[in-house]
């Protein structure tokens, strides 16, 4: 995790760098406008101010993908850990230290899922049959 969050942090500070590069020019060319050059600087402001402000979105949504991937590979790992770690202790179930009380690890007999979304899934189907029957 240590590893993920340096390579992370060095990657955004190579685009922050980028992006103070590109504003800083923007504001040099801003501060320079005047009533004489106001066309051939303007356009150059206008450029430069577009430039600064398209690379900070996207490179602000791409580092936001890249923290989402590197957290979700760290996450993949924790996760791979811990149901070895319940399989070799021989837990039945793991809890998460966090406010929704998540499952880490379960063994696949525990796991009621199939069973409840088979009960959901005829209920459902009952309520649709009414609903067909009521509307003939």
């Amino acid at each position: 995790m240590e590893e993920t969050t340096k390579q992370f942090e060095s990657e955004m500070k190579i685009i922050q760098s980028n992006i103070d590069t590109l504003r800083n020019r923007y504001l040099s060319l801003k501060g320079q406008s005047g009533a004489k050059n106001s066309g051939k600087l303007g356009y150059e402001i206008g450029k430069a101010e577009n430039e600064y402000f398209q690379y900070e979105k996207t490179a602000r949504e791409q580092m936001e993908r890249r923290r989402q991937n590197l957290l979700k590979g760290v996450l993949d790992k924790i996760n791979i850990r811990i149901q070895e770690y319940g399989k070799t202790k021989g837990y039945r179930m793991i809890f998460g230290a966090t406010t929704d009380g998540s499952i880490l690890y379960g063994i696949e007999q525990d796991d009621k899922t199939p069973e409840i979304l088979g009960i959901l899934n005829s209920e459902y189907e009952q309520e649709a049959g009414k609903k067909q029957k009521d509307l003939r």
